[in-house]
This record gives structure tokens, sequence and C-alpha cells, in this order.
């Protein structure tokens, strides 16, 4: 007897969707156990969620990390170097305008923006290493100061703090040898006997207040140098006029060291050539600081003639 043919199609159709039943089944099987197509979306997830893990605050304070170990293990290499800058600082007020330096780059480099490491940092960090082993073995310990200063540099361009423009400020950091001070002392005798002839028709000596080879105004130089780029850097001019800048603000020490000579003679017989003397050694240089900073500031943030 011959089947229906209803029901023959009924049976065809009821075989047909088995497979697609078992493959259905066999999917939700797969992506149960972790081996099928779907199995790389909670993978997928997963290394979404431990990526979020690593997030750029965790990874900022892995580099300060970094960084302060490497800060550290260099500030131990020139410890020795450190300590003697230390004494030198105490005891040598002219030398002190060297403080600011640091205190600079590091205004200019928090307002500027975070920058890539760079591949030459290694060889400042090498350099300012051979120096200080250069000077150890030559006894001449001062010679570690330029190469801390090296080497600083080198820190900063490895980890991006600041330009290399505002990076520049850190070799002024280093105060000028003795002996540079002793090449210019006969310029010492030059501005005392300007002072002298300015207001010595007064009856005033000048040589009570004279301070010896400081008076030469040469350690003013480094000192307005670095002004005069700090305030270009401030400004950002181009490098030309930030030159410019920096060159001609340094002119100005041995005018500013007369004028300081003179005013602290016309001063001695009021407060004393004591006072006067202190005075003419401290006063110079933190004046030239104080107000340099300040005009800096002031020529960064008036806006820009049209």
């Amino acid at each position: 007897m011959q089947p229906d043919r209803a029901e023959l199609r009924a049976d065809r159709h009821r075989s047909g969707n088995r497979p697609a039943t078992l493959s259905n089944s066999g999917r939700s099987s797969a992506r149960t156990l972790g081996c099928g197509p779907g199995a790389a979306e909670p993978v997928e997830q997963t290394s979404r969620h431990l990526e979020a893990d690593r997030t750029p605050e965790s990874a900022a304070r892995g580099s300060w990390g970094v960084a302060f170990g490497s800060c550290a293990a260099l500030a131990f290499a020139f410890l020795p170097v450190l300590a003697d800058l230390a004494r030198h600082l105490s005891g040598t007020p002219w030398a002190r305008y060297a403080l600011l330096f640091p205190l600079l780059f590091a205004a200019c480099a928090l307002r500027e923006p975070r920058q890539p490491a760079r591949r030459d940092a290694p060889l400042w960090i090498v350099a300012g290493l051979l120096i200080l082993l250069l000077g150890h073995f030559m006894g001449a310990v001062r010679w570690g100061r330029v190469g801390a200063a090296l080497a600083a540099i080198g820190l900063c361009r490895r980890y991006g703090w600041g330009s290399w423009r505002s990076q520049l400020l850190l070799l002024l950091a280093v105060p000028l040898p003795a002996a540079a001070l002793r090449i210019a002392e006969p310029l010492s005798g030059q501005i005392r006997a300007l002072a002298d002839l300015a207001v010595g028709w007064l009856g005033i000596d000048v040589a009570r207040v004279a301070i010896g080879r400081p008076g030469s105004g040469l350690p003013l130089v480094p000192l307005l140098v670095g002004l005069g780029w700090y305030a270009a850097q401030r400004s950002a001019l181009p490098l030309r006029a930030a030159l410019t800048r920096a060159l001609g603000a340094g002119l100005l020490a041995f005018p500013i060291q007369l004028l300081a000579l003179m005013l602290a003679a016309l001063a001695a017989p009021l407060i004393g050539a004591d006072a006067a003397r202190a005075g003419l050694i401290h006063g110079p240089w933190l004046l030239i600081a104080g107000l340099g900073v300040i005009v800096a500031e002031r020529t960064a943030a008036r806006p820009a003639q049209p």
C-alpha cells in the first residue's frame, strides 16, 4: 500500500530539520566549552578587561618609579661632586646664582608637553660619567660638575622632561670656575678705577667696598645670559632672536657691576663699609634674579601685538 504523499512530505520535513537542530545544539555546546566560533567573544572580553587594567595612571606610576630610581642612582654616583658643590655654594656667595637655573628649568618643563624619549640620551649620561671618572683620576672633583649637568640632561632627554632649549638651562647651574675669575681679575681693577673716577671727587674711597675678583662682573654674565634665554623661552622666540636676547643681556653685566660698586661706595658713609660690601656681594645677583624672572613672566603674559 502506497504511503500518503502528505506523510512523506512531513517525514522529509522532519528529517531536514534534525541536522539544523543538532548543529544549533552543537554550537551552543561548543560555545559553552570554549572551542567554537563564539568562544572568541569571552576571550576578547577578557583581553579588553586586562587592557583596561593597564590604565595610563598605572603606566605613569611605573614610568615615574623607573625615573626616580635612575635619578637616585645618578645622584649616588655624583654624590662627592654634589657635596663639594654644596660646600662651595655655602662659602662663596657670588656662586649662588647657579641655584636659580634648576628652578627655571623646572618652570619651563612643567609648562611644556611631555617630549618623546630621545635616542641620544644614553650618550649624554655616559659622557657625564666619563667626565666624572676623568676628574676623579685627575684629582679635580669640580670637573664632575659639568658631568653632573650632562647626566641630568641625559635623564631629561630619556624621560621627555622639557625641550632641548629648556634643558640648556641646566648647563648654567654649574658655577663659573675660579680660574675664570683669576683671568678676569684685571677687569675688576678697571671697574674699580671707573667707579673711583665717577664718585671719587666726592671724597669717597671706592677701595673700602671693593670685593676683589668677583667685582669684575663676570659672575653676573651667566646669570644674565640664562635669564635672557629663559625670557626668550617663555616668549617662544625663534632661535636667532633668543640668542640675541641672551647674549645682549649678558653684556649688561659689566655696567651693572659698575653701578652697584658706585652705589655701595656712596652708601658706605651712611651704613658702614662692611654693610655696603655685603650689599655689593649679595645685592646684584639677588636683584637681577628677582627682576629678571618678573620681567620674563610679564613679557610672556603680554599678548602679541598685531
